[in-house]
């Protein structure tokens, strides 16, 4: 078994939307560059394990093909609707890299078991059966820390075994929020092969145009919420109190706050992990402006929802081709004229990383209400960074997003903020240790 990781395994850490995708795709294209010289290289890449993460890493590739042909990219899945080369099993991805005309230099997969399970197992036969159409394999992973420790996976003792491979060349991990990286075993030590990881050398890093934390207008409100008759309307939805915490600080910070909905503002509340919640955040919203416009997104629905001139709500299917989210969303505002109306956008996982919702056509976001009273600070710093980015340049005069949290939750995303910047600062092209980690 490995015991260094030194020479393969290195961490990209970046405040969140900062663009680790990009580090990761400079990446690709540098070793793609140096094919003729160190030999043909395969680049596997692990998504979110959403579709909607997929689609977006995918279409940041998509270029690319353009560039070098059609076969260049191949997403890995069951189901693949769209124009990129489209790989549903081992035995297919296998047989392609017997032909040099057919196997691509990119495969994009989701982050789930079937999948880390399919794609170490083709390294693993690449390194005994060696071709001239592969010679060197590099991994990539986003968000690694949200799949590092799940069991079923098991990813992490899978990175470890994987690493002996000589025909595997590098791996690339992101996440704005590694600390469970460095997570103690069952005899409270680190794994060796954990205990020091490399810091990704950026080079030409800068944050001259991020819209952060220190950006935005915070206002901190601990809303008591601890009666029955504050909650009594959703207990029929058997919530437990931290969700319908969450309802009812939405609720009362858009009451006490009517211009959070006023023509031409853009407002992220996300909800919680249950469906149920996202619907119900929904219906407040009309309820206090019938007007609003409203983007629900989770794995079953992903939809705009706004009443027409009729008066009727319509509902429009958000279906990713090859645009950002964000841009997609302002299309259909654009189209259906409504784009001066309030906007407001929730869901949970399949916003609570990676994703992109703000963009250029869509713009930046006026209001976000993180109404939390019980959530791990990942999960919040992600959620948080829907709203941040490099979007400075987008105007003379860019939008002060006003933040509606509570106390704790504000100083939560302001260090976890602070943590992923001090990295990059202190470390950049370095060795992390755990000890290390707890002094940022």
């Amino acid at each position: 078994m490995t015991t260094c990781n030194y020479n393969k395994f290195s961490l990209c850490v970046l405040p969140t939307q900062m663009g680790k995708t990009f580090i990761a795709i400079k990446k690709i294209l540098d070793e793609i560059e140096n094919d003729t010289t160190k030999g043909s290289s395969v680049h596997i890449v692990f998504t979110m394990n959403s579709l909607l993460n997929n689609k977006q890493f995918a279409n940041r590739l998509s270029y690319i093909n353009k560039e070098h042909g059609k076969n260049m990219i191949g997403v890995f899945s069951s189901i693949y609707k769209g124009d990129l080369l489209h790989i549903n099993s081992l035995c297919k991805l296998i047989l392609l890299s017997k032909d040099e005309f057919k196997m691509p230099k990119i495969i994009v997969a989701c982050s789930n078991n079937r999948r880390f399970t399919d794609c170490f197992k083709y390294i693993e036969y690449l390194e005994q059966n060696p071709t001239n159409i592969v010679k060197r394999v590099f991994l990539y992973f986003d968000e690694i820390h949200k799949y590092i420790s799940i069991k079923k996976t098991d990813l992490r003792k899978k990175i470890v075994d994987i690493s002996d491979k000589q025909i595997l060349h590098g791996i690339l991990a992101m996440t704005a929020t590694p600390d469970i990286l460095w997570k103690k075993n069952n005899n409270d030590k680190i794994d060796e092969y954990w205990k020091k990881i490399k810091i990704t050398d950026i080079d030409d890093y800068n944050e001259n145009n991020y819209y952060g934390w220190n950006d935005m207008i915070i206002n901190t409100n601990d809303i008591l919420i601890n009666t029955e008759e504050d909650l009594e309307t959703y207990f029929s939805e058997d919530l437990h109190y931290s969700e319908l915490y969450n309802i009812e600080y939405a609720r009362i910070t858009l009451k006490e706050n009517p211009d959070i909905l006023s023509k031409y503002t853009k407002t992220f509340i996300p909800a919680t992990r249950k469906r149920i919640t996202h619907e119900i955040i929904r219906d407040i919203i009309f309820d206090i402006n019938p007007y609003a416009v409203v983007v629900t997104l989770n794995g079953k629905e992903k939809s705009i929802k706004y009443k027409n001139n009729a008066g009727i709500y319509d509902t429009i299917n958000i279906v990713i081709s090859t645009e950002e989210l964000g841009d997609l969303i302002a299309h259909h505002l654009n189209v259906n004229n409504i784009m001066f109306r309030p906007l407001v956008i929730t869901g949970y996982l399949c916003v609570g990383m990676g994703q992109t919702l703000v963009s250029k056509n869509l713009g930046p976001f006026t209001s976000a209400i993180y109404g939390y009273d019980n959530i791990n600070k990942d999960t919040l710093y992600q959620l948080f960074g829907r709203i941040t980015g490099r979007i400075k340049t987008w105007s003379d005069n860019t939008i002060k997003t006003t933040v509606y949290t509570t106390v704790k939750n504000s100083l939560i995303c302001k260090k976890m903020e602070e943590c992923a910047r001090n990295i990059i600062y202190k470390y950049n092209g370095k060795d992390l240790e755990y000890n290390n980690i707890l002094e940022l």
